[in-house]
């Protein structure tokens, strides 16, 4: 990676070093050369180019899923995920369309991703156990 964009910033900046921990990447930018003059980048959203992602079979960005149909292994169509909330235990969903549901992302869904066909498959019984209607 040699460069990103940042919140409110039209131009890249060019990226001196990165080192990952864990699940975290540790960027070191020019123009950062102390703690004093990294405080401009504090709380700033990063944005990166798409083909600099590695992802591994399976895993997708939230772009990658919103706009796609929910819906369940009997072909049950429960609207288009609109937003998805990365919150720490799990990334929560939230679909419209005839009613407005939210539901977090668990292993139970048993999910079918397919996102060149823009739709999520889930397990009925088990989106029935986990789903919280806000028009209820």
């Amino acid at each position: 990676m040699q460069s990103v964009y940042l919140e409110g910033n039209l131009s890249a900046v060019n990226v001196k070093s990165v080192s990952v921990r864990g699940e975290f990447a540790y960027l070191r930018l020019e123009g950062a050369d102390s703690c004093e003059a990294a405080e401009m980048f504090r709380d700033k959203s990063i944005a990166v180019p798409r083909s600099v992602l590695r992802l591994k079979k399976g895993e997708y960005l939230h772009s990658d899923l919103i706009g796609c149909r929910l819906l369940d292994e009997t072909g049950r169509d429960y609207g288009m995920v609109a937003a998805i909330d990365a919150y720490g235990a799990a990334d929560v969903y939230t679909v419209t369309g005839a009613k407005t549901l939210r539901f977090p992302y668990l292993k139970k869904l048993n999910a079918q991703i397919d996102p060149s066909a823009k739709t999520i498959a889930v397990n009925a019984a088990a989106l029935s156990e986990v789903a919280v209607y806000e028009d209820e």
